[in-house]
């Protein structure tokens, strides 16, 4: 047989790649425990090819096929030797694509143990993961086992309770069932009970809605007479305040009209006529203000003051009236009322003194009468001849009683005691 051609060197080399191929020689991704099978399955295809070119070249020369035979078997002992004895390291006469390759395949195995520890390391720290998740899970599981045997003995004493509370409801059953007719005359009177109490809550209704009117009636009619005691006391109290300031005013007057008479008896005792002319004409305007109109004039805002007190005073009687307890007794606002009133009677008492002049009205008539006396002495004098010495030393000593009784007039006008209180009071300050 002729030996083959190019043709079929090419045809076998693309075969033994193709084989190589599928046996994952150059598959990076081979781990290190398969690396040894890759050889072995590598060596195999070599070896057939191998083969394939002795026996090709056999046919032209058998002792060159021989040789081949023989280079075949010494290199593959050979490789074999050199991979066992220097860890997978060929030597460098080997042909370079076969030695390469080898190569390739013997620094995938650091790779891969560092792959491997670090696949290990991170098994590690897995496991430990995995450790803690199982210790925890058993600590769950125990937590959990304790609480199923808590429920179990809840569910216990539960069922224990229901099938009492099941005997129980079955005796009460029973005895529902036989107490049926009691059951329906307890109705009955349920039914007329009922009755009854809406009777007496339609009744109390309308009770309520008759003591809710009289009570706005009441409250109304309450506040419609406050109204008009509030205004009743405010227009008092206004009243009063003007009784006042005009009582203030006739009291400044008279002051100013006794102390023109006490300048006039001291400086003018040179013009004595004149003098007492001018004394008796003021003090005779003084007496005018308490008695004839001017008095009335007066008096007439007391009296319509004293009105108004009247007034007010029987309103809030009226409202009083009608506020009494369950035992007939007058609020305890009828004392306030009461204590009111008095003190209102008195400052009415007190005004009313006053503007009558009773604090001190018998010294203007006093002085009035000596005066008009003394005017009557000096003008006779005056007609006939002059005074005898113990006819002016009477008339300074009347003078001197007039200064002192001016300055009682002084003393007494603003005040509201009238001279027989002020005398009691001396009496009993002074026994």
């Amino acid at each position: 047989m002729k030996p083959s051609g190019r043709l079929e060197v090419l045809q076998l080399m693309k075969v033994m790649d193709s084989m190589l191929e599928r046996a994952g020689v150059d598959n990076e991704e081979v781990g290190m425990h398969n690396v040894l099978e890759v050889l072995k399955v590598e060596q195999n295809i070599y070896n057939i090819v191998f083969h394939e070119i002795i026996r090709q070249v056999s046919v032209d020369c058998a002792e060159r096929g021989e040789l081949l035979s023989k280079l075949r078997s010494g290199i593959s002992i050979f490789c074999e030797r050199n991979i066992y004895e220097n860890n997978g390291v060929l030597l460098i006469s080997s042909p370079l694509s076969y030695r390469q390759r080898y190569v390739e395949l013997l620094e995938r195995i650091p790779r891969q143990m560092r792959t491997l520890y670090k696949e290990m390391m991170a098994q590690r720290v897995m496991d430990k993961h995995i450790t803690d998740e199982l210790f925890y899970f058993k600590e769950a599981i125990g937590q959990l086992t304790r609480e199923l045997n808590t429920i179990r003995e809840h569910d216990r004493r539960a069922t224990v309770e229901a099938e009492k509370a099941y005997e129980e409801l079955e005796k009460a059953v029973r005895d529902s069932e036989m107490n049926a007719n009691l059951l329906d005359e307890y109705r009955e009177l349920y039914e007329l009970q009922r009755a009854r109490l809406e009777g007496q809550i339609h009744q109390l209704t309308q009770e309520k809605e008759l003591w809710s009117n009289t009570a706005y009636d009441l409250a109304y009619k309450d506040a419609l007479d406050l109204s008009t005691l509030q205004q009743l006391t405010q227009e008092f109290r206004e009243l009063l305040s003007q009784i006042g300031t005009e009582v203030g005013q006739a009291e400044a007057m008279s002051r100013e009209r006794a102390g023109r008479i006490q300048d006039v008896c001291i400086i003018g005792l040179r013009e004595v006529r004149g003098t007492l002319c001018f004394s008796f004409q003021i003090l005779n305007e003084e007496l005018a203000q308490y008695g004839g109109d001017v008095l009335l004039v007066r008096q007439e805002p007391l009296q319509t003051a004293a009105k108004l007190q009247k007034q007010w005073v029987e309103l809030g009687l009226g409202v009083l009236a009608r506020h009494k307890d369950l035992h007939g007794k007058m609020p305890s606002q009828l004392k306030m009322l009461e204590e009111v009133n008095k003190n209102s009677n008195r400052l009415c008492e007190q005004y009313r003194i006053r503007i009558h002049g009773e604090n001190g009205e018998k010294i203007l008539i006093s002085l009035i009468n000596s005066l008009e006396d003394w005017s009557f002495k000096l003008l006779t004098s005056k007609q006939k001849s002059a005074m005898l010495e113990a006819e002016w030393i009477k008339f300074f000593q009347a003078v001197s009683d007039w200064l002192a009784q001016i300055d009682d007039l002084l003393k007494f006008i603003g005040t509201v005691e009238t001279p027989e209180e002020r005398k009691h009071k001396t009496f009993t300050t002074n026994p």
